[in-house]
């Protein structure tokens, strides 16, 4: 028997039910727990703790584990758009019913819960990789929760977007990503990994190197790393283009780094231009650095 309610619940992953708590302390424990708000409950059955994020919440209610842009979003991956709804894989013959704000995905490869939801790879896809390792009770594997989500979202963009951050985060191997979706033989996901770029470190940065690539005659370089300057978003010859996102510039130590940055360009010959979120959003960006090409000052 457990010692506290606390204990059991955080070797169950964070969340139970009332019973199987009861079952493993006591009906007084639990009763003081949930008092004390050590403990939070849903509806009448399920138990969990208040640092547990209410997506693996609703997951255990579902008996289904999170998969598609809720798990990815979870493991850090970035996404064109927050997802609106909780996406939950559940098996097959799932038929209870559920919220509208619950996006259910019905999988062969879900196990029953007793497994506590142990992914494999697809069939023919089963090669062991130390960067699919990514496990958890309720949170399905990297490499099932990028192909659901290249199945889910609907736009050659947020394909491209979720596909940069998880090759940059190296949550799943290019090559068994790429083996895998050629089963799906869906012409807009081998789209998508065409145009992917493991350099991106953003969403912003994805965006605007789909821009410069569809409207530019030139050759663009992504993350290169320049002596005495560091990685570059990208290179146009000797011209030097950065994205300020506000989330990551918007410090005074980031922004006097970014100027040191320019100077020391300035010195071994490199020009630099830097665009906002709305310079790049708006496409705005795109036409000094045409001016600058005309001109042939990137040679």
């Amino acid at each position: 028997m457990s010692d506290t309610v606390q204990d059991y619940l955080k070797d169950q992953g964070g969340v139970t039910t009332m019973g199987a708590a009861i079952k493993a302390t006591s009906r007084q424990k639990v009763k003081r727990a949930l008092e004390s708000e050590l403990v939070l409950r849903q509806g009448r059955s399920t138990l969990f703790l208040p640092s547990v994020d209410s997506r693996v919440v609703a997951a255990f209610v579902h008996g289904g584990c999170l998969t598609c842009v809720s798990a990815l979003e979870i493991m850090g991956v970035g996404l064109w758009e927050h997802p609106e709804h909780i996406h939950l894989a559940v098996s097959k013959d799932y038929h209870s019913r559920h919220s509208s704000k619950v996006v259910l995905h019905r999988e062969k490869w879900l196990n029953s819960p007793q497994s506590r939801y142990w992914q494999v790879l697809p069939a023919d896809c089963r090669e062991p990789h130390a960067e699919d390792c990514y496990s958890s009770p309720y949170l399905s594997s990297p490499i099932h929760a990028t192909l659901r989500a290249l199945q889910c979202v609907q736009t050659h963009l947020e394909r491209v977007v979720l596909l940069d951050s998880v090759l940059n985060k190296r949550l799943v191997n290019r090559e068994i990503l790429e083996n895998a979706a050629a089963h799906l033989r869906r012409s807009a996901i081998q789209a998508a990994l065409k145009d992917c770029d493991a350099a991106a470190r953003s969403p912003l940065e994805t965006v605007g190197r789909l821009q410069l690539r569809e409207r530019l005659d030139a050759e663009v370089k992504t993350g290169v790393t320049l002596k005495g300057i560091g990685e570059v978003d990208f290179l146009i010859g000797n011209l030097i283009v950065e994205f300020d996102g506000y989330e990551y510039h918007c410090g005074r130590a980031e922004f006097d780094k970014d100027r040191a940055r320019s100077r020391e360009a300035l010195l071994r010959g490199f020009n630099t231009m830097r665009f906002t979120y709305n310079d790049v959003i708006s496409g705005r960006f795109l036409e000094p650095i045409q001016r600058y090409l005309v001109r042939g000052l990137h040679e």
